[in-house]
């Protein structure tokens, strides 16, 4: 397909698109190509269905897409040149360095650079595995393994005493949920029947119990 053809059709295929037409079918609107009552009958196409009658080189002659993917190229190059040039900038600073070493200085230099290295990956796979250890001992403990991804600490003591407090904060929060739906909603306005509990008979009955006593107005609240 010639680009001065795509470039009229592409668009209004476009914009037919986001409101609901067929291209092939005058749109939503009724008339010779469409439905006389002015529906297209399949709704919506997919934008995949719009363009496979078109091939990459079509598609890439249309200007708007065209100048989105050279943008896109521009910013990959740029970024990687930005890169390149900070990599360029510490090796020719490394070199000048090296060059004002004597040998024995410069295989100092390596030994120096070759264990801060070492250093960093042994401290990387340490904590990887200090985390996997944690994830184990928070499943263990009924709490989500995800928590293992947000503790901070650097050693097994540290590890193993924010997973402590964490253990002790959902201890509590979980203690008030429960408390919270033992405890009920008592009713405003109780019905005295029966005889009042005493102190000592309400310590041994279950909440649900208690709620009933309640309802019934025997429990004396001024005694309590």
């Amino acid at each position: 397909m010639e680009y001065s053809k795509l470039r009229y059709r592409f668009p209004m295929m476009l914009q037919l698109h986001a409101e609901g037409g067929d291209p092939d079918t005058g749109g939503d609107q009724g008339g010779s190509g469409g439905n006389p009552d002015g529906n297209d009958g399949g709704g919506k196409k997919p934008l995949e269905e719009l363009l496979k009658d078109y091939t990459i080189e079509e598609l890439m002659a249309y200007k708007p897409i065209q100048s989105a993917a050279d943008k896109r190229v521009t910013d990959g190059i740029n970024t990687a040149k930005t890169r390149w040039q900070a990599e360029r900038e510490a090796e020719t600073d490394e070199a000048a360095k090296l060059a004002k070493m004597t040998e024995t200085q410069k295989e100092r230099y390596q030994l120096d650079k070759d264990k801060a290295a070492f250093e960093a990956q042994k401290s990387a796979f340490a904590r990887q595995q200090l985390i996997l250890q944690a994830k184990a001992t928070l499943q263990s403990k009924g709490l989500p393994a995800e928590f293992g991804d947000l503790l901070k600490g650097s050693t097994a003591e540290e590890i193993a005493t924010e997973i402590a407090t964490l253990e002790a904060t959902m201890g509590t929060y979980r203690q008030s949920v429960l408390n919270g739906a033992m405890r009920g909603t008592p009713p405003t306005d109780p019905k005295p029947t029966g005889a009042k509990l005493t102190a000592e008979e309400i310590k041994k009955m279950t909440p649900d119990e208690i709620n009933k006593a309640w309802a019934d107005g025997r429990i004396d609240t001024s005694k309590l």
